[in-house]
């Protein structure tokens, strides 16, 4: 029967059922929608909310449950301990698994048994995965006070793949915390063997300073020149470098292969190729870094049975004041005769404070080598101080004699006889 035109109801565009179906329908996926804990935590890892994730994961906090009324069921609390956290997180299908799996083995505080979750369940882990979570149980190992056990924790990394710089720096940290730098310097000898373009100069320094601790000074010289070489060569190395070299290979009884590169050096600064009258008219500057490898290179070269290169230094020291210089270039000259250039460095510093013995020297050198406008100086000098020296006198008698000035002479001859009236 069709509805009259006067009724006032008004047809349903929408039948009933198909409303409420809807409702129900928009309401269940709503809480469908609703993730669980691993997923909050995974999602918020992604987001960057790092801290926001951190407090889910160590509250078990739930996520917001679905209300019956809208025809879900209530999400069940997760209350998982710090092994369950680091096992779920190792899982495939887990969001951020690096950051839960690491504050699970903080947690944790059971290195073993997180190493050994980690090798169960590494098939599912690529080793960039695997890195954070050994550096997580080495830093777990350590912080229990066990340095072996994050020793071999770090050494176990780089034997399933991880050869990272980091993990072996830790090994090797970890073993000298252990007392035991025989092992952290075998694990340089691995990783030489194995990668040794990651072994950079920071990596080097401190092999160099275990082969020093466990006594192999000739493995650590080793690596010192092999830094030399590679730095440029001598003539661009280190001063630093250099004295720490030449200090290892006297400890390695192995001078001998380090002084030419000191030498080199030397030979390449300013100073090194000037002469002695050079650098006594301030016409070459040294600074200390040079004046202290030449005293080196003049000591060891004089102990390793090269008196001559010995003298060189010494005299190119001496002439620039060094007391010790003096002294040893004294004693040299003895035996090398080369007074004449020890007669040149005297020229430059007499009178030397302390060493009145120098000025003498001088004296006689100069008259010796017939320098009669200069030497009658140097002996009124050192007569000055010294006027009963009946020698000196009598040289300097012997001196206006030749030059020669027979008056002077005489009295000088007259005067050493009044002093000593026995004098022949």
């Amino acid at each position: 029967m069709r509805p009259s035109p006067t009724s006032n109801t008004v047809p349903s565009l929408v039948p009933r059922w198909l409303s409420w179906a809807i409702v129900a329908g928009s309401l269940g996926l709503a809480a469908a929608l609703i993730p669980n804990q691993r997923q909050l935590v995974g999602r918020l890892l992604e987001d960057g909310e790092n801290q926001r994730a951190f407090e889910v994961a160590r509250s078990g906090e739930p996520a917001p449950a679905a209300t019956p009324a809208a025809g879900g069921t209530a999400t069940p609390e997760l209350k998982l301990s710090p092994m369950e956290q680091l096992q779920a997180a190792l899982t495939p299908d887990y969001h951020g698994p690096g950051a839960v799996a690491t504050l699970a083995i903080e947690n944790a505080a059971d290195p073993a048994a997180c190493l050994e979750l980690v090798h169960r369940m590494e098939s599912n882990l690529s080793p960039d995965k695997k890195r954070p979570l050994y550096l997580a149980i080495t830093r777990s190992a350590l912080a229990a006070n066990n340095p072996a056990m994050a020793a071999q924790i770090a050494e176990d990394a780089v034997r399933n793949g991880v050869a990272d710089r980091e993990l072996r720096l830790s090994a090797v940290t970890s073993w000298r915390w252990a007392s035991n730098p025989e092992k952290a310097l075998a694990v340089f000898d691995r990783w030489r063997a194995g990668n040794p373009a990651d072994l950079d100069a920071a990596a080097v320094d401190i092999e160099i300073a275990l082969c020093r601790e466990t006594g192999k000074n000739s493995q650590a010289l080793d690596r010192l020149l092999e830094r030399v070489k590679s730095g440029g060569g001598p003539a661009t190395a280190d001063e630093a470098l250099l004295e720490l070299t030449l200090t290892v290979a006297a400890n390695a009884a192995r001078t001998g292969d380090v002084l030419p590169v000191i030498s080199d050096w030397l030979a390449a600064q300013p100073a090194g190729s000037a002469s002695v009258q050079e650098i006594a008219a301030g016409k070459v500057k040294t600074d200390p870094g040079f004046l202290r490898l030449a005293g080196l290179l003049a000591r060891h070269s004089e102990w390793g049975g090269q008196p001559s290169t010995a003298l060189d230094w010494y005299l190119k020291l001496g002439v620039q004041g060094d007391v010790f210089a003096l002294e040893r270039a004294e004693e040299l000259q003895k035996g090398l005769s080369r007074s004449s250039d020890w007669m040149e460095v005297l020229r430059h510093v007499v009178p030397v404070q302390g060493h009145p013995q120098y000025t003498r020297q001088l004296a006689r050198l100069m008259g010796e080598a017939g320098l009669y406008n200069e030497a009658p100086a140097v002996y009124e000098l050192w007569l000055k101080d010294h006027p009963r020296d009946t020698a000196a006198i009598a040289e300097l008698g012997g001196l206006y004699s030749e030059m020669p000035e027979p008056e002077k002479a005489m009295a000088l001859y007259q005067k050493v006889v009044e002093i000593n009236p026995d004098d022949l």
